[in-house]
């Protein structure tokens, strides 16, 4: 069994990655995946500029985990800064 703890991608670090090289949207994928049974899962973090480049960024999230990674939908949450449907800390089975 693996002991790297997964841990939430927080948004302040997909901001940084916006602000050093200059992108208005960021989404950023976190797998665990391998041999070993546990600890599997992933994690998806999205951050825009403003509150339109947020909402795109937060759709190409969820595009993402429900329609490519195939979440189930019970996992989503709304953002309160834009509106949008994420999942914070969301390990999928």
């Amino acid at each position: 069994m693996t002991t790297r703890p997964m841990k939430a991608i927080p948004v302040s670090a997909a901001e940084k990655i916006a602000k050093a090289y200059g992108y208005d949207q960021i989404v950023i994928i976190g797998r665990r995946v391998g041999e070993e049974h546990e600890p599997h899962g992933e994690h998806v973090t999205t951050y825009g500029m403003a509150p339109d480049h947020c909402q795109v960024a937060a759709r190409m999230g969820d595009f993402l985990k429900f329609k490519i990674m195939q979440w189930p939908p019970e996992l989503a949450e709304k953002c309160d800064a834009c509106g949008s449907l994420y999942t914070p800390l969301a390990l999928t089975p």
